[in-house]
């Protein structure tokens, strides 16, 4: 039975099962309740860069404000041949004033051993009560050599103004 037969009499509701029973890893379905998520704080980033040696592309769609906290579910693709990440996680992000890790991703070959590492960081701007966002790409093996540092701007939003201010940062 072909995917789209099933579909058409079940509706788009059922879509994400749907997606799940086709992909075992789940992996598309988890793409497709991030897009069909209600977020506090809608943001619609996206950034695309090609260093040559590596491509990055991430996407937040927007951000869940908690108490002590953001959760921001974020798509990576990062591309270093023959090393790739393609991934979608919640990324949840602390309310600091100095540059911290938020997440790591890492792709590597087994037994050769190139690891790429992308590194997502996060602070609160006090001067501003922004919230700044940079990724850091390393890597091992024939990606040894790779140490960039990309910002990817400020945001300044009132629900993460009002949490930071909340908790003493600006």
């Amino acid at each position: 039975m072909r995917l789209s037969t099933f579909l058409a009499p079940i509706g788009i509701i059922a879509l994400p099962q749907a997606a799940a029973l086709a992909m075992p890893d789940g992996g598309l379905a988890r793409a497709i309740d991030a897009a069909l998520e209600d977020y506090d704080i809608p943001i619609d980033f996206h950034f695309y860069h090609d260093y040559g040696i590596v491509d990055v592309d991430v996407t937040i769609p927007g951000i869940n404000l908690k108490p002590d906290h953001i959760e921001a579910p974020t798509h990576i693709i990062a591309n270093a041949s023959p090393v790739h990440i393609n991934q979608w996680d919640t990324v949840n992000i602390y309310f600091k004033n100095d540059w911290t890790d938020a997440h790591r991703w890492e792709a590597s070959i087994p037994i050769i051993g190139p690891t790429l590492y992308v590194d997502l960081q996060s602070r609160f701007v006090r001067s501003n009560c922004k919230l700044g966002l940079k990724l850091h790409l390393t890597g091992t093996g024939i990606l040894g050599r790779l140490d960039e540092s990309v910002d990817l701007g400020e945001f300044e939003q009132d629900g993460i103004k009002f949490l930071a201010q909340s908790q003493g940062l600006c």
